[in-house]
């Protein structure tokens, strides 16, 4: 007969969520979740909670903990990831951190057997971009706390390592004059192409889009005419779909640029209410695809002669640099660009935000004399 259990609790320290057991013989054990959502904590924290007071669980014993190689865990890693919904291109990013990782090591090591000393020698080797190692590490610590959570290995040892402090970077958006520049020269190519240019035009649109919504590309990809609507300019981004994940797991409602309700009009006019995806592929195939919309963005950059340090994903900063230098609150931007923490966007955009508020007190003090 199983004894009496007292049943756990979830906890959440710095950020992340764990499970909190307690035996009055053996003492408190703290179980990594390894996860940042609450959703997504509160889901695994019941399968524990049920497994241990069912007795099929007991987080004080090592010996349950199974050994598999390092490469092993790499590939339960990303097929959790691909069951939690995350998107691909995300998934591979992390990937191919992990396999240098395992490259970098021993063949045929255990996740038990990696030490603190290798992962901070991983991290720091020399000529290492100071954002390249708050990569690595960020990298590493998601994995091991999957690693941990799913019994491979005893802690994180990345706890043990102080975090790479990231280098500031200015904000990487297009000024207006780049981006009137890029729609130009794409409308200017489909009248060169005639007729055979319907894809072009539809660049336009997703590019004037994207820089007024401040929607990630996974996220465009996937909007639907259900999570929208046009009369109000809004967009509900939404975590709940196979095909899609928000990077947070949260949704989340996005007030749009003039510019891109205009888009989504004028696409409304011509298609009505037909359902599926707003943005599709040409000739109406599906979904846009995620590789082809980044090449197109390179093509044209190159085309405009703007710099190569433009990528799609700076449409996203150009939205969240117009509402910094109007002065809107941090945290109402962090809520429509979909933060997970304020400090994001305050890092991302202190010194456009400055500038603004700086702005601001010399308005209101221009007429004040004493």
């Amino acid at each position: 007969m199983i004894p009496a259990r007292r049943a756990p609790r979830l906890r959440k320290k710095k950020g992340s969520y764990y499970a909190d057991f307690y035996d009055r013989h053996r003492g408190r054990k703290w179980v990594a979740l390894g996860t940042k959502n609450q959703r997504d904590a509160q889901r695994r924290f019941i399968e524990l909670s049920d497994a241990y007071m069912r007795g099929d669980y007991d987080p004080w014993q090592e010996a349950l903990r199974r050994t598999v190689l390092l490469s092993e865990a790499i590939a339960a890693y990303a097929r959790h990831r691909e069951a939690e919904g995350y998107g691909r291109h995300s998934t591979r990013q992390r990937l191919r951190v992990l396999e240098r990782f395992a490259s970098f090591l021993a063949p045929e090591i255990t996740v038990d057997r990696v030490t603190v000393q290798d992962v901070r020698r991983f991290i720091h080797q020399p000529g290492l971009a100071d954002y390249t190692r708050c990569t690595y590490y960020a990298r590493l610590n998601t994995f091991f706390t999957f690693c941990v959570t799913a019994g491979y290995a005893p802690q994180n040892p990345c706890d043990e390592i102080r975090r790479p402090k990231a280098p500031r970077k200015a904000v990487n958006y297009l000024t207006v004059e780049q981006l009137d520049r890029l729609l130009t020269t794409i409308e200017a190519h489909h009248r060169m192409r005639g007729a055979r240019a319907g894809e072009i035009l539809w660049f336009a649109d997703v590019v004037r889009f994207a820089a007024g919504s401040g929607l990630r590309l996974g996220e465009l990809c996937a909007l639907q005419w259900a999570d929208v609507n046009v009369e109000e300019a809004l967009v509900v981004v939404r975590s709940n779909r196979r095909e899609h994940r928000t990077k947070t797991g949260d949704e989340r409602t996005v007030h749009i640029s003039p510019d891109a309700a205009e888009v989504l009009r004028r696409l409304y006019a011509e298609r009505g209410w037909q359902g599926g995806y707003v943005f599709q592929s040409p000739g109406g195939e599906g979904r846009l695809s995620y590789a082809r919309t980044s090449r197109l963005f390179r093509k044209y950059r190159r085309m405009a002669q703007l710099p190569e340090s433009l990528t799609f994903h700076s449409l996203r900063k150009t939205y969240g640099t117009v509402l910094a230098s109007a002065g809107v609150p941090l945290r109402t931007i962090q809520k429509l660009l979909g933060h997970s923490d304020i400090r994001i966007t305050a890092r991302t955009y202190a010194d456009v935000f400055a500038g603004a508020v700086r702005e601001q007190v010399e308005r209101a003090f221009a007429g004040y004399a004493r």
